[in-house]
């Protein structure tokens, strides 16, 4: 009895592990289709102002600083921007002395 139990285990097992590796048990994540298209007016009229980061100064106070103090979109979507400007340079760690460039809002 106890072989059958044991044959009947290692067989349920097999096939388990067949089964999640052919087919799987988790839903695929569904992917959207993207398109790619030429950057409409507002992307290529982006324009920047270049500072050098002095000891103190961070991204989102640059960014004021050069808009006026007034920041018309949300500070997630400044930061993003900034980065977007400046490839390479994350808007968390910008070092004193180096030039940026900081996105102007109107």
């Amino acid at each position: 009895m106890k072989r059958l139990i044991l044959l009947c285990s290692i067989a349920l097992i097999s096939y388990i592990i067949y089964y999640d590796l052919s087919a799987g048990t988790l839903p695929a994540p569904a992917r959207d289709a993207v398109y790619a298209s030429a950057p409409g007016p507002e992307e290529t009229e982006k324009t920047y102002k270049e500072l050098t980061v002095q000891s103190g100064e961070s991204v989102l106070m640059l960014i004021n600083r050069v808009n006026q103090h007034s920041i018309p979109v949300p500070l997630e979507e400044a930061a993003e921007d900034f980065e977007r400007l400046n490839p390479g340079a994350e808007a968390s760690s910008i070092r004193i002395g180096q030039t940026y460039k900081f996105p102007l809002y109107e």
